[in-house]
């Protein structure tokens, strides 16, 4: 029988956290467990980038359960991130980045178990000087995972909105063909559905942005054989 898949992503504009209150626990411990300030020593993080990419991972986990049940809310602290590891392969996941190249040589991959209740997810992640950027799953691999970064000068709502989803939509239109009818609707729990000429494709697609970046990412299936 197929696994159920799903999928969840974050991204975070580092140049827009609060640095000193990132480390106050009285912040942090809100959405991180003393059990999970014990992987902080051997990430070689500094401590507000680790508190982030937490809160990016969990961020990802309850994107990917709500669009499998509807109805969840967003409990930081009954996820619990076991395992974080630096990660040597950095294939698998297709990644298209329309960001800053010139810190290529301070990013990092990172691998993510977590459980949330009988379920447990599986996050990559990306750090860079300037962003943080993850997706999750149910599914322990990156394969057939696409994902897209996008680095915008106007950081408004409505112009977020906007930019991740012709951002997506112009990947897709690479796969389906430019002349196909391509939209992107959210139901009423805020989860993003593709259509092609009027059809759900069943595509699992999940989108993210904050301040001067955007983010997608989905699942290919068989969309490229």
């Amino acid at each position: 029988m197929k696994k159920m898949d799903s999928i969840g992503n974050d991204i975070i504009d580092l140049n827009f956290i609060d640095a000193s209150r990132s480390r106050n626990q009285r912040f942090f411990s809100k959405f991180i467990s003393e059990s999970e300030q014990n992987l902080f020593e051997r990430s070689g993080l500094s401590f507000e980038v680790f508190v982030w990419l937490l809160w990016s991972i969990k961020e990802s986990v309850y994107k990917c359960q709500k669009r499998m049940l509807p109805g969840t809310l967003f409990s930081p602290l009954i996820m619990t991130v076991q395992e974080l590891d630096a990660c040597c392969d950095k294939k698998g996941m297709e990644l298209n980045a329309e960001c800053f190249e010139q810190d290529s040589a301070e990013r990092c991959h990172w691998r993510a178990s977590v459980s949330l209740g009988a379920r447990n997810f599986y996050a990559r992640s990306l750090t860079s000087s300037r962003f943080i950027f993850t997706t999750a799953r149910l599914l322990d691999s990156s394969h057939n995972v696409y994902g897209g970064i996008k680095f915008i000068n106007d950081s408004g709502y409505d112009n977020q909105h906007s930019e991740v989803r012709s951002f997506a939509l112009q990947r897709f239109g690479q796969i389906f063909g430019r002349s196909e009818e391509l939209i992107i609707e959210k139901n009423i729990a805020g989860i993003p559905f593709l259509f092609r000429n009027g059809s759900n494709t069943g595509v699992v697609l999940s989108f993210s942005h904050h301040y001067h970046f955007i983010a997608y990412s989905f699942t290919g299936n068989e969309l490229f054989c």
